[in-house]
């Protein structure tokens, strides 16, 4: 219906949550990972008694660029795994109000189940 009117639909449909995603998702995973750095150097501090500045820099030792890098580029897959498996459920939704409820749940189990398939395959490539 759109290319009727002159319109495309990958231009429209699928480049802005594309791009959202792009960019939220690995902000999101960033976020996370800072949250819960701060949230193991308060429990090590509090309950363990390890200071703060022996928690950094034991971090600061053992994680790298390479690491956050890994990171931030395994979210970026993610983003596009998200992205396509919502826009391809969504762009065939039949029936209404219950056909979305019923796109929206298949969307969310495939999309995190194509999270922990390529997870485990990026596990598998970076453990060889």
């Amino acid at each position: 219906p759109l290319t009727v009117i002159g319109i495309n639909p990958l231009r429209q449909l699928v480049a802005p949550p594309l791009m959202a995603m792009l960019f939220m998702l690995p902000l999101m995973t960033w976020f996370a990972a800072v949250a819960g750095l701060l949230g193991g150097g308060l429990y090590v501090w509090l309950e363990l008694g390890l200071s703060p500045a022996a928690f950094w820099a034991d971090v600061t030792r053992i994680l790298g660029p390479d690491d956050v890098l890994h990171g931030l580029s395994k979210s970026m897959i993610f983003a596009v795994l998200i992205t396509l498996v919502g826009v391809v459920n969504g762009a065939g939704v039949k029936g209404g109000a219950e056909g979305v409820g019923q796109a929206t749940t298949r969307s969310v189990v495939q999309a995190i189940t194509a999270i922990v398939v390529t997870d485990m395959i990026f596990a598998f490539l970076s453990t060889r």
